[in-house]
């Protein structure tokens, strides 16, 4: 039944299309304890927040029952430097001088355009996971157009919303 609603949803071409997640403990700034209450979204924008909306909703409408799920706004990141994905866990034990050191001085400046994409989606897929559905990138090692033409063809292939905030290379040519 889930998986209808939500195939339905990507198949419609309607950009009003509406969407009812229904039941789900929702969480956000106005009222932060979690509540148990319907969430109607219409072309894209949140329409109403109440207990109660699935029953006076049209056919048209594709409900999606979540209610084992947290139903939260997604959170915003305003500073990522997503193309640095790519080298997550490369030396968690290497204080700011020495990770500057190894990346920027040395490993960015080797960065393909495809190394940059790999990077930019696991910095997405990441972000997502955790809750961030919006982030600026303060992507600055575009050694090249191809280096910064790969990152935000990666960017936009996710979906993420994003600002693209390009500068140049730390360090090197």
């Amino acid at each position: 039944h889930q998986a209808a609603a939500l195939d339905a949803l990507r198949a419609s071409d309607d950009p009003d299309r509406s969407l009812l997640l229904q039941g789900g403990w929702v969480v956000d700034l106005v009222d932060i304890a979690p509540r148990r209450a319907d969430v109607l979204i219409r072309g894209g924008v949140i329409e109403a927040i109440a207990p109660g909306i699935a029953e006076r909703v049209g056919p048209d409408v594709i409900v999606v029952d979540v209610a084992d799920a947290i139903v939260m706004p997604g959170l915003v990141d305003s500073h990522q430097h997503a193309w640095e994905g790519a080298l997550r866990g490369v030396a968690p034990t290497v204080a700011f001088g020495g990770y500057w050191g190894l990346t920027h001085g040395g490993t960015a400046e080797h960065f393909t355009p495809d190394d940059m994409a790999v990077g930019e989606l696991m910095s997405v897929a990441q972000a997502i996971n955790a809750g961030t559905t919006t982030f600026i990138d303060n992507s600055h090692n575009h050694r090249t157009e191809a280096h910064a033409d790969a990152t935000i063809e990666a960017l936009r292939s996710t979906g993420i919303r994003a600002v693209f905030a390009a500068g140049p290379p730390g360090d090197g040519p």
